[in-house]
């Protein structure tokens, strides 16, 4: 059975100034679009918020750890999370 990976970051959020928005992935070869968020009221912050994911889920896998064992750094923990939720929020404040 074949194990779906995602797209790791980092991912960088796109538009063509005229409200639409989307995701890119930039490789050696060039880079692809990861997704289109559109042009509605939210397309920007899904935008980031799909962006931000790769950084969310180092940051939940690394706290789980932290949490399952009691040892590691709570300061660098937090320090993920903080830039995790920023990245996620980037703009919709």
């Amino acid at each position: 059975m074949h194990k779906a990976k995602h797209t790791p970051g980092p991912l960088i959020v796109k538009t063509d100034g005229g409200g639409f928005f989307w995701v890119d992935k930039h490789t050696k070869d060039g880079g692809f679009t990861v997704c289109n968020t559109g042009d509605g009221a939210e397309a920007e912050a899904n935008a980031n918020l799909y962006a931000a994911a790769p950084t969310l889920l180092d940051a939940c896998k690394y706290t789980k750890t932290l949490l399952a064992t009691g040892v590691g750094q709570h300061t660098h923990a937090l320090a993920l999370i903080e830039v995790a939720i920023a990245e996620a929020k980037k703009g919709s404040e």
